[in-house]
């Protein structure tokens, strides 16, 4: 299935991170809503709107469409309390992950995934065990 992220429902560095670990499960067709959408906009902008013979207005969204159309959406969330690990001597973030996959044309939840791990504080959170219950669900 075509996914895209919600950007807005993440932090950008846990955006990017999903995105990785939706890619990296090879399950998933990851539509990127955030910067390369933007990019690619501005790509589409500069080879189609700027050349009025080569594609009319209906062609171009119909194009476009094709190009950022996806069955879901995923809207995720993560909330993450900072504890110390008495044993190592170092923070870990003990961190609730939550994943919803959202039908793109009815806005029902497919499915909805939460995920509890402990990271290390300086490295950040990962997705890859909270992608893994979402291609389980």
């Amino acid at each position: 299935m075509r996914i895209m992220i919600d950007p807005d429902s993440f932090e950008p560095e846990e955006h990017v991170r999903l995105q990785h670990a939706l890619v990296d499960s090879g399950k998933w067709a990851v539509i990127d809503r955030a910067r390369g959408m933007k990019a690619i906009q501005k790509e589409q902008e500069r080879l189609h709107r700027d050349q009025v013979d080569r594609f009319d207005d209906r062609q171009k969204w119909a194009h476009w469409g094709r190009l950022y159309g996806g069955g879901a959406v995923v809207v995720g969330h993560v909330q993450c309390t900072k504890k110390m690990n008495f044993w190592m001597s170092a923070w870990k973030n003990d961190c609730q992950q939550f994943i919803n996959l959202v039908d793109s044309n009815t806005g029902e939840i497919i499915t909805a995934i939460d995920n509890r791990d402990e990271f290390d504080a300086e490295l950040g959170t990962d997705w890859t065990m909270a992608v893994d219950k979402l291609n389980k669900a």
